[in-house]
């Protein structure tokens, strides 16, 4: 692991460099960024490392590390046939639509947590999502077979990310990615309803919170949306309601608040309570996904 001032560009690729030629044919390689990201018009999406000059896009583009040369490094060294890229930065969706994409003897497969034209949120809740997988938590068997794959914890942290951030995660293989690869058994069974997403009544008014435990009379422990630790207290059941996110349906008349302004739209897709939009007028470079805060139907 490179981390903080150590995670140069040159001091990535070198690392990633002596990795990959230690590798036999058959093995595995996950690929993790957790950082800033960015994406420019004609020259894709890149990694900002420590050392990146962004006092210009053009210096940007130079001194940042461009998800191409990351691909075509990885081509390079690597002897075994399956990579995957997870990303937690902006414009890390890109790595989810291209990779996969790729042409030669290397699958590539990629879980991120945003899609290709977003910018990421500035907490770490789709790294958070990524551990619970790795560390064999309970919540994330989705299919409740003891074992945590990589397409569920793609699954799960699309879910969390929705939830919790209300922006969607992307994931994609492919053909012939082994998405099914078993990751880790599971090590702490989830007691029902642990890791449910629900509301919880405070002096605030309703909030978004994840059940973190429970007790036989029904009160519940929980963590609050993009907090990593519960709060040390028992909710009782009175105060504490499911989850239902808002799903306006495709054709449905809205606005959008768009920088400071509500704009006229309509929606084109809805998933997981974020809704795809199409702004009226020659605004289609504009469309984009948003969140429920960001959106009201035409009155």
């Amino acid at each position: 692991m490179i981390a903080d001032r150590d995670a140069t560009r040159r001091n990535i690729r070198k690392h990633l460099r002596d990795v990959l030629r230690q590798t036999q044919p058959g093995d595995f390689l996950w690929f993790s960024y957790q950082g800033h990201g960015d994406k420019r018009p004609n020259s894709g999406m890149f990694l900002v490392p420590y050392d990146t000059d962004g006092s210009t896009n053009k210096s940007e583009r130079e001194t940042a590390y461009k998800l191409s040369d990351l691909l075509s490094d990885i081509e390079s060294d690597f002897r075994g046939s399956h990579v995957l890229l997870s990303g937690d930065c902006c414009h890390s969706g890109q790595m989810a639509a291209v990779a996969p994409h790729r042409k030669g003897r290397i699958a590539f497969g990629a879980i991120t947590s945003s899609l290709s034209s977003e910018v990421s949120t500035g907490n770490w809740t789709f790294t958070n999502a990524l551990i619970e997988g790795l560390t064999g938590q309970g919540a994330v068997d989705l299919d409740r077979d003891g074992f945590i794959d990589l397409k569920e914890i793609g699954r799960y942290a699309r879910t969390v990310m929705a939830f919790e951030e209300e922006q969607l995660s992307s994931f994609g293989f492919a053909e012939g990615f082994p998405k099914k690869t078993g990751i880790t058994s599971v090590k702490t069974a989830a007691k029902a309803q642990v890791g449910k997403q629900v509301e919880i009544h405070r002096k605030e008014g309703w909030q978004k919170a994840v059940v973190t435990d429970t007790q036989a009379n029904g009160d519940v422990r929980v963590r609050l949306a993009k907090e990593p630790e519960p709060l040390d207290r028992w909710f009782t059941a009175d105060r504490v309601r499911d989850y239902t996110a808002v799903k306006i349906p495709k054709g449905a008349r809205v606005e959008v608040k768009y920088k400071g302004k509500w704009l006229k739209a309509t929606v084109e897709a809805e998933q997981l309570g974020i809704h795809h939009v199409r702004f009226d007028g020659d605004r289609k470079d504009d469309d984009e996904w948003v969140s429920s805060r960001r959106i009201r139907l035409l009155k």
